[in-house]
């Protein structure tokens, strides 16, 4: 049996992949928080094998949280679950220590197939092949984890314009990614750095 446990800071979107799951013999969600504070409490308790988690989680960032529970849980595997197929957000979950990383559209087949590769051992990205797959993981997994506050090169580019007072939308256009990919790295950037706000960016200098 697979052991899963649901991170999502929306309710209806819990039950709905709970319901999902629920066919499934060999899958079974002992679980579930909608913020990282239960979720915590709960992992140290439970024996739990997969961790389904939202990258989006309010005012926490996904990868904050992906990062710490890699550290504080190094047996725990995670997917991440997400609507954006930014590729810099794909690598970024994935140097936070995510084992798998699936579009919240993809389906049953494939979350279900996601979470039987991982617990075998394997990594996992709904919009990839196998060899690209392979190549993503043995290049960024854990390459930057629990290095303190580094920021990854889409995160110092982004931190460089909001020094120049460009606001998500530009910044959008001049790096030429999606506004959720901005926002996601932001949200991000916060969070590693304990803010409250964008503005408060500008008083960080690392690049």
């Amino acid at each position: 049996m697979i052991n899963i446990y649901i991170l999502d800071d929306q309710p209806m979107v819990l039950e709905g992949i709970k319901l999902l799951l629920s066919s499934e013999q060999d899958i079974e969600c002992i679980g579930q928080a909608l913020n990282m504070e239960d979720a915590e409490t709960d992992l140290k308790k439970l024996n739990v094998d997969i961790l389904l988690l939202d990258i989006n989680l309010g005012k926490t960032s996904g990868a904050i949280v992906c990062e710490k529970f890699s550290k504080t849980f190094p047996a725990l595997k995670i997917i991440a679950l997400s609507m954006h197929d930014e590729p810099s957000i794909i690598k970024l979950m994935v140097k936070k220590g995510a084992d798998g990383y699936v579009l919240k559209n993809a389906g049953q087949g494939v979350l279900v197939n996601a979470i039987r590769t991982i617990a075998e051992g394997g990594n996992f990205l709904s919009e990839n092949g196998s060899k690209q797959t392979e190549e993503i993981f043995k290049t960024y997994k854990n390459q930057s984890a629990f290095k303190g506050s580094s920021l990854s090169k889409r995160e110092k580019d982004i931190l460089n314009l909001v020094h120049k007072k460009a606001n998500p939308l530009e910044i959008s256009q001049t790096l030429s990614i999606s506004r959720t990919a901005v926002d996601f790295h932001i949200k991000n950037m916060i969070s590693k750095y304990n803010l409250s706000s964008m503005e408060e960016l500008i008083n960080i200098k690392e690049f």
